[in-house]
């Protein structure tokens, strides 16, 4: 009898440091704030907002182009390209007045003559664009804006 006892004491007490381990054990792993009364307050993070690219190219375009002109056409899925798609595609960025791709290498515009009935002289004048457009695509990197297909 003396030895059941014995035993049953021995348990509790293994028991109660058991116990006495597990709580200083997580007392000592939560941190400290989680049972502070008096919360310290924090310091208000300065966000800073990215301008949309849309916001810094309308600074860049020429005057005779906005970022909705459409720079190429597809009647199969009838979803054109815009002058802000295109820009995005490169990667654009406006940088002291200038609209310059990812390589830093300036982007100017090619809007070529557009005709439901072309004039007389229409090859000279393809001739004279199509060289003008090589001596762009030198230096810089052009964006082509093409004639829109629908109009006759």
């Amino acid at each position: 009898m003396f030895t059941t006892i014995k035993i049953q004491k021995a348990k509790r007490t293994a028991t109660a440091i058991f116990s006495v381990f597990l709580l200083f054990t997580f007392l000592f792993a939560v941190s400290p704030s989680t049972f502070s009364q008096t919360k310290k307050k924090k310091r208000p993070q300065t966000v800073t907002k990215k301008k949309p690219m849309t916001e810094t190219f309308d600074k860049c375009l020429p005057d005779d182009i906005t970022l909705g002109d459409v720079v190429s056409y597809n009647l199969n899925t009838k979803v054109n390209v815009t002058v802000k798609d295109e820009l995005t595609r490169l990667k654009a960025k406006c940088t002291n007045g200038k609209l310059v791709d990812e390589k830093g290498k300036e982007i100017k515009f090619f809007r070529p003559s557009c005709w439901g009935n072309p004039p007389a002289d229409y090859q000279e004048i393809i001739s004279k664009e199509q060289k003008e457009l090589e001596e762009l695509k030198k230096k810089f990197t052009v964006i082509v804006i093409n004639c829109n297909p629908l109009i006759p």
